[in-house]
């Protein structure tokens, strides 16, 4: 019984395109050309929402900060990254309960509650980036 990968794989043909049902060489190759040209395409323009902010990268370098709308950049060397210029909340709770994970007193052995809130927003995203 004779395997089909019986060859060597030092003596395997190159891959061949003229064996693909009748396709032609140019035609599966300007298929891959369309294909790579259309991802260049598409990743050269970004849009930032209301609410962000983007920083502007090129190599990894920050550049400079993008506003609002739609914007276009070379694909491969500039890269963006949205900052959310909101108001965020960041808030912890302790309770002064009989279990022991959530205990607080005060100093004279008074149970306590103990809410704190932070709000903070940014104002400059290329600075916060870097």
């Amino acid at each position: 019984m004779s395997s089909p990968w019986s060859t060597p794989p030092s003596k395997m043909p190159p891959f061949n395109f003229n064996g693909m049902k009748g396709l032609p060489s140019n035609f599966l190759m300007g298929g891959v050309i369309a294909v790579a040209a259309l991802v260049v395409l598409f990743s050269t323009y970004f849009t930032i929402d209301q609410g962000e902010r983007g920083v502007i990268l090129h190599w990894g370098a920050v550049v400079g900060e993008a506003e609002p709308g739609l914007h276009f950049k070379m694909p491969i060397i500039t890269t963006i990254q949205k900052i959310s210029v909101q108001v965020q909340k960041e808030a912890f709770e302790k309770l002064g309960e009989t279990d022991n994970r959530l205990q607080a007193y005060s100093r004279d052995q008074q149970p306590a509650t103990i809410a704190m809130a932070v709000n903070y927003h940014v104002t400059d995203a290329s600075a916060v980036y870097a």
